[in-house]
């Protein structure tokens, strides 16, 4: 294990410049990381040494990758008994995590005050400093990537107020001048007050009027419950053109899993919308789609 440990740490890659500039590497880094992950394993199955202070050793790991070496003996707490998949939350709305409660808060003030995007004349959105200085999330523009208007914070609290939701088919909108708008109308600000996933939103309207929306929550607001798990994935069901049978089916199958046999099931509720060639109809001459 500590000589598999060395070579993963060896191999570590991945930066979150991607985000920024809005480029490809994000899709390949994790991948890369696991496939890593699994020679570092092989590699020392095979007997190879590898630094026993390759994690908290002066020129190891934590050094490298974050500057310092404090706390390194919490590494290895509980390893085998706390499992970090079940840190998994949900993402309510179509936009990076550190979003989700900007996106809500911005949705709880459109609900009481109706704000239209023609009498906005400013934004501001304070934040955790971590989640306000994470690469991408005060970028207001100008889009050319749906890795920049994921991150955004400005993008993604720009499409609710034009359109009263955040569909992920909205994220490649790049050239809306609305949207656009709004997004140079908004500022992201640090708050090392506000612990992370909690927000302060203000709205300055041209009329001299001033809304503000909070949104205090703890660690475990966005770790849904199963009913709440089966609210979300109905209400997104439209917007990904899957019939509500379909959903229903799945959600059915989903709450059974731990009666299942075999995933073939399963996984023929997920080719619904697969036609068989005999009932594909020919395009017409000339038609784009």
């Amino acid at each position: 294990m500590a000589a598999a440990l060395s070579y993963a740490s060896a191999f570590a890659c991945g930066t979150l410049e991607t985000f920024l500039a809005g480029t490809m590497e994000v899709f390949f880094e994790n991948g890369l990381a696991n496939r890593n992950g699994i020679l570092a394993a092989l590699i020392a199955q095979t007997g190879m040494s590898g630094a026993l202070s390759a994690m908290e050793g002066p020129f190891g790991f934590c050094q490298a990758f974050s500057g310092q070496r404090q706390n390194t003996n919490l590494i290895g707490e509980k390893i085998g008994q706390t499992w970090e998949i079940r840190n998994v939350f949900f993402k309510p709305y179509a936009t990076c995590a550190f979003n989700q409660s900007p996106v809500t808060a911005v949705m709880n003030l459109i609900k009481k005050h109706d704000p239209k995007a023609e009498q906005i004349g400013r934004i501001r959105i304070r934040m955790n400093s971590y989640e306000a200085n994470y690469p991408g999330n005060n970028y207001t523009g100008p889009f050319s990537s749906f890795l920049q208007t994921i991150m955004s914070t400005a993008f993604g609290l720009a499409i609710p107020i034009l359109e009263r939701k955040l569909y992920f088919s909205d994220l490649w909108r790049f050239d809306d001048p609305k949207i656009n708008a709004l997004c140079r109308l908004t500022t992201v600000e640090a708050d090392d007050q506000l612990p992370p996933l909690n927000v302060n939103l203000t709205v300055e309207l041209k009329d001299g009027r001033t809304l503000q929306e909070e949104l205090r929550v703890s660690p475990d607001y966005y770790f849904y419950d199963y009913e709440q798990d089966i609210r979300l994935i109905t209400s997104i069901h439209q917007e990904m053109k899957v019939p509500g049978h379909v959903t229903a089916a799945l959600i059915d199958q989903i709450h059974k899993v731990e009666e299942w046999k075999s995933v073939d099931p399963f996984v023929r509720s997920l080719t619904f919308a697969k036609k068989s060639p005999s009932r594909i109809k020919p395009k017409r001459k000339g038609s784009a789609k």
